[in-house]
């Protein structure tokens, strides 16, 4: 190896300052190089890992939510700069392939996208709707995902009490329970569901979406009790027992809004104080409790001063004109230091009074002069009960019972709602028309007619979209019978029978007016009327068709009188026909010769391969009248 020696003259002071300057500066030059590669690899390991820390590659985040509920699905994208383009996929569980969500058919309408934070809200879910949502996001500095696992549950076994409004109801034991949506019309997207008691227990559900039967408890205890009305949501539980008392709540979820109500349920002629209750209806007792304390908060004070105050207030009793109204204290047995004072607000007018003194039981109870009950009120003297006889429209009103025994003073209100009635008569075969009294529906008005007292829903007319639903009625009664008037919601029963006589309801809900009126529809037989040695026929009235069979019976016994049957050849009658008594070739039954012995109820049967058809007369022969010649001897006139 060869060394090369090099030999440099010594540098003067300055040369020497300079050499340092230069070097300084080519050192501050590489370090400014080393240093901007650093931050390049810096903001780059950063960048990488604000988009691990949002968007693990390995990371799916789980969503739980309940049938009805809204999911709000949020990545928060802030952080990210230069975003191209956002894209959320839809992958169905139990599905391989995913399909971006704005051609997901079943959720078209429920979707709200933020552009700025890139979070998804799906409104209104079903189980349907589990899946992964993953959010696609392109930038310019590549990809990223962001995946959600959203599980879908059934409806949530206890709805939000907070969020319900509270209603009281009293029913009478072994009469339906009506509980009322605040639903005009349902629009197609709607979930209602129906809860009973502290547990929640799941009693009526329905998805408008799916347009499937509602859901109904199948327990034994529910069994053949529970109806759903399609278009309203009401719910009806008829023939209450014990057991029914409690909570009842309903929550429907839409894509628009989620609604809540709740009702306090209990029976008529319940007393607060000194009663073994179920956990249940102690809870309906601590809520009238509250209720009570906070609106006579003004009187409170000075009452406990003198005494305990207990009071309750009953729901709504409706009756009809001409029934009786039992009001009742809850006492078995007055005692003599006891006080029973019945009033009638506003005014709170004294109408009966009786103390528990063995002198004043036997006495007359007190009755103050008043015409508007006149001879109608009675009080039981061993009680204190109060019965209102042949009651009146003018007998609706808040009646209210005070106890004064001593040691407290109970008090018990009972709103009484006595509706008039219309008696309607009709004959078979008539077309009846119940009117409403209306000429024309406001907008937001709702027409509701119910049968019986059962109050079956037969009929409904909505004023906003007139939209109307006719029924089939207990045992098909109302098939292809009914038409409603859209302009006045009257209803029109076609070919009206015996099988519809009974009450019906209308009711008519405008805004937060509510107006009823019953109607008493009686239908009579159609009456046939003759003389002794009259011919009398009764015509089916229907057209034979082939194959059909014709019995006539007559009499309580429904005695079989004649027969006949339509075969191709013609109408066939057969050999029991008695005597007097023939059929034509229509099936018409004829009378000839009547006498008074054929008068009765004659039953005619029309059976076919699709149905069995029913009809009635009612003959009256009468003996037929002499006339009577009356000859007047002619007599001279006197002057």
């Amino acid at each position: 190896m060869h060394l090369k020696l090099v030999c440099h003259p010594p540098l003067n002071e300055k040369e020497e300052e300079e050499e340092e300057e230069e070097g300084a500066k080519r050192n501050t030059s590489k370090r400014t190089e080393i240093h901007s590669n650093m931050d390049y690899v810096l903001r780059t390991v950063m960048f990488a890992l604000v988009i691990c820390g949002v968007f693990s590659a390995d990371e799916v985040k789980v969503k739980s939510v309940m049938e009805g509920d809204s999911v709000t699905l949020n990545p928060d994208i802030t952080q990210i700069q230069r975003i191209n383009q956002i894209k959320w996929m839809f992958q169905k569980k139990g599905s391989n392939a995913a399909e971006n969500i704005r051609n997901v058919e079943i959720l078209q309408g429920r979707l709200e996208k933020n552009d700025l934070t890139g979070s998804l809200t799906i409104n209104n879910m079903r189980t349907k709707h589990s899946g992964l949502y993953t959010l696609e996001i392109d930038h310019d500095n590549g990809t990223n995902n962001a995946s959600f696992n959203v599980t879908v549950n059934e409806v949530p076994s206890v709805i939000e009490a907070h969020k319900a409004e509270i209603k009281i109801l009293t029913v009478k034991k072994g009469e339906p329970l009506f509980l009322e949506t605040d639903v005009t019309e349902f629009h197609g997207d709607e979930l209602i569901v129906w809860r009973f008691g502290d547990e929640g227990k799941l009693l009526a559900k329905e998805d408008k979406e799916t347009k499937s039967s509602p859901y109904y408890n199948a327990d034994e205890r529910y069994k053949g009790r529970l109806q759903l009305n399609d278009q309203t949501g009401f719910l009806t539980l008829d023939k209450m027992k014990d057991t029914d008392a409690g909570y009842y709540t309903v929550r429907i979820s839409s894509n628009k809004q989620t609604t809540y109500k709740k009702f306090a349920v209990n029976f008529t002629g319940f007393i607060i104080s000194g009663s073994v209750v179920s956990p249940s209806a102690g809870a309906i007792i601590a809520l009238l409790l509250v209720i009570a304390v906070v609106a006579g908060l003004g009187v409170l004070y000075y009452r406990r001063k003198i005494s305990e105050l207990q009071e309750h207030v009953v729901g709504t009793l409706k009756f009809t004109e001409g029934e009786s109204v039992y009001l009742h204290t809850g006492l078995t047995k007055l005692l003599k230091e006891d006080l029973i004072l019945w009033k009638l607000e506003p005014k709170n007018a004294l109408i009966a009074k009786i103390n528990g003194t063995e002198d004043q039981r036997k006495q007359t109870p007190y009755y103050p002069e008043s015409e508007a009950f006149k001879g109608r009120l009675h009080l039981n003297d061993k009680t204190g009960d109060l019965t209102i006889t042949n009651t009146k429209s003018s007998s609706s009103g808040v009646y209210e019972l005070q106890i004064n025994s001593s040691n407290k003073v109970s008090y018990k209100k009972f709103n009484i709602l006595v509706w008039p009635v219309n008696t309607l008569n009709y004959t078979v075969g008539d077309s009846a028309t119940l009117q409403t009294g209306v000429t024309e529906l406001k907008n937001d008005a709702r027409i509701l007619w119910k049968f019986s007292d059962t109050y079956i829903f037969i009929a409904e007319l909505s004023g906003a979209t007139n939209h109307h639903k006719l029924y089939d009625g207990p045992d098909g009664r109302f098939r292809d019978r009914l038409q409603i008037n859209q302009r006045t919601g009257d209803l029109t029963i076609g070919n009206i029978s015996r099988a519809h006589s009974d009450i019906y309801t209308l009711e008519i809900t405008s805004g937060k007016n509510i107006t009823c009126r019953r109607f008493m529809v009686v239908v009579h037989d159609k009456t046939i009327s003759g003389e002794v040695g009259d011919s009398i026929t009764l015509a089916p009235e229907t057209e034979m068709q082939v194959g059909d069979l014709i019995m006539w019976m007559f009499g309580p016994e429904d005695r079989l009188i004649a027969k006949g049957e339509m075969n191709a050849q013609g109408f066939c009658t057969q050999d029991d026909a008695v005597g007097n008594i023939t059929l034509d070739q229509t099936g018409s039954l004829i009378i000839t010769n009547s006498t008074t012995e054929h008068s009765g109820v004659y039953k005619l049967l029309v059976i076919s391969i699709r149905e069995t058809k029913h009809k009635r007369f009612r003959v009256a022969i009468h003996e037929r009248k002499e006339n009577v010649v009356v000859e007047m001897e002619s007599m001279p006139l006197k002057n």
